[in-house]
């Protein structure tokens, strides 16, 4: 019996696409609570009303946004190089992983007066995000497979 093994690039082609999708995804999401329930202006409010001034609630909802509107160029960017051959595309991944995932745990772990700036399922987004980058970037590095294995 013939097996074929995926290869690297195949399997981060699909990796890459799926960290796209899952970022429109969560910029779906985005939109959708800030338009009905708007959780983050809310713990915002919530948050910041014991202590005098509220700043504009605005602004993580602006953090959320970049920095999900850039991994979503990002994994785009990393497919195409990924499809065409590019040599540099793991390099690229790599470099976008780390700074991409020094920015999702620092609005995972942010924090003011003991109480952390974004509600909690923004924050597990932000974690599960960057796990998955990991992910992506561990899939980049794999050896190579691109042959047939009886």
């Amino acid at each position: 019996m013939m097996e074929r093994t995926a290869s690297r690039s195949t399997a981060f082609a699909l990796t890459t696409g799926v960290g796209f999708a899952g970022s429109i995804v969560v910029l779906i999401c985005m939109a959708i609570d800030q338009a009905t329930s708007n959780s983050v202006r809310a713990h915002v409010i919530d948050m910041y009303t014991p202590f005098g001034t509220v700043p504009d609630p605005m602004i993580p909802w602006l953090f959320l946004y970049a920095t999900f509107t850039a991994a979503a160029i990002c994994w785009a960017v990393a497919m195409w190089g990924t499809l065409r051959n590019a040599r540099w595309t793991r390099l690229f991944s790599t470099v976008v992983f780390l700074l991409g995932g020094a920015l999702l745990l620092f609005l995972f772990m942010v924090s003011e007066h003991g109480t952390a700036i974004l509600p909690t399922v923004w924050r597990i987004v932000c974690l599960c995000t960057a796990i998955y980058g990991a992910v992506g970037m561990l899939v980049a590095w794999l050896p190579t497979t691109d042959h047939i294995r009886a």
